[in-house]
């Protein structure tokens, strides 16, 4: 299974998250990205390897960010 793939089903894989959401919290984007640690996307975040999207005074994380990021790494 490809990368892309895997991102793609982890993303429906949790019945919290609809298939239409765009945005994913923190801890969704940890699952999502192969059930990494939270504090790991928070690194990845200060490094700038993984942006986010800022709404209101929340941290979210946009599906086609996640896909890049799973594709190409912190490269």
């Amino acid at each position: 299974m490809s990368k892309s793939t895997t991102i793609s089903h982890n993303m429906h894989a949790n019945s919290n998250q609809t298939p239409n959401q765009l945005l994913y919290s923190r801890r969704a984007a940890a699952k999502i990205l192969g059930g990494i640690s939270a504090r790991s996307v928070d690194n990845h975040t200060k490094s700038g390897a993984l942006k986010p999207t800022k709404v209101g005074g929340r941290v979210m994380y946009h599906k086609d960010e996640l896909t890049r990021f799973a594709a190409h790494g912190t490269k």
